[in-house]
């Protein structure tokens, strides 16, 4: 089916699932919008945890927050094969946003050319620990920070994802981290080479140093590499406490794991 053209003044322009969990599937959602709040395709909102696969989630737009889809209060959405692409958050999330204790699942998904004017052009992830499997998330953009994914105080679990050619206007171009934890493994790919990281890869402030950083105005970002994961470790030390290496393989040239 298609949903497509629809307002709401508050959440979900598309679909609002408030306490319920749905199976949505095969559907395309398709330029809806939200006035004032959030989630222009999908609001997922107090413990809704729908199933969405197989959907097309296009061009939506949110007044505030979560231009695709929005997870918000321990609300546990499966996304599975699903294109977003095109959303457009005014505020925060462009394509995915996942709010306190929103442990979202999304695998098999592609997430790209989603924007925003302030953070998380693909996604934005606050005090929530999704996992991320063989998703694809490319030609995101946003006015601040975290132009692919943007992390606050969240540990997500990262396998197997292409993570590219994202636009930050401040830093993290593809992955900006804030007091976080998040694992990656499996060949990960950040940046445009796949043993460099991107100059806006990831920092915590705004000066594009591309290094992981702890900063005192944001607190410590803690990276764990596993296994074949693609990152440069001339880029990996410097005495940052925060950082652990644990390559299967045994540990890249040149690099060292820090307790």
């Amino acid at each position: 089916c298609v949903i497509k053209d629809n307002t709401a003044q508050e959440s979900g322009g598309g679909i609002d699932c408030y306490q319920s969990s749905p199976e949505i599937s095969s559907t395309v959602i398709r330029m809806n919008t939200t006035l004032n709040n959030d989630s222009g395709g999908i609001s997922c909102r107090l413990g809704s945890s729908p199933s969405i696969s197989s959907c097309e989630i296009l061009d939506n737009t949110a007044g505030d927050f979560a231009g695709g889809i929005g997870c918000y209060n321990s609300s546990n959405p499966i996304i599975t094969n699903c294109q977003i692409s095109g959303n457009h958050a005014e505020q925060w999330g462009g394509g995915i946003r996942c709010f306190e204790n929103s442990d979202a699942e999304i695998t098999n998904c592609i997430i790209d050319s989603n924007s925003c004017n302030y953070s998380g052009g693909g996604l934005l992830l606050y005090k929530c620990n999704p996992t991320i499997l063989n998703t694809e998330i490319f030609n995101n953009e946003a006015g601040e920070n975290g132009g692919g994914i943007h992390l606050t105080i969240s540990d997500p679990f990262i396998s197997n994802c292409n993570i590219y050619s994202n636009i930050a206007i401040d830093s993290g171009a593809d992955l900006f981290c804030k007091k976080s934890r998040p694992i990656i493994k499996n060949s990960t790919k950040f940046g445009d080479s796949s043993l460099t990281f991107d100059s806006k890869f990831i920092s915590e402030g705004i000066n594009n140093t591309g290094e992981i950083r702890s900063d005192n105005q944001f607190g410590p970002c803690e990276i764990v590499l596993l296994s074949d994961s693609f990152l440069s470790p001339e880029r990996i030390g410097g005495g940052y406490d925060s950082i652990i290496i644990d390559f299967d393989s045994g540990l890249l040239p040149g690099s060292k794991s820090i307790g």
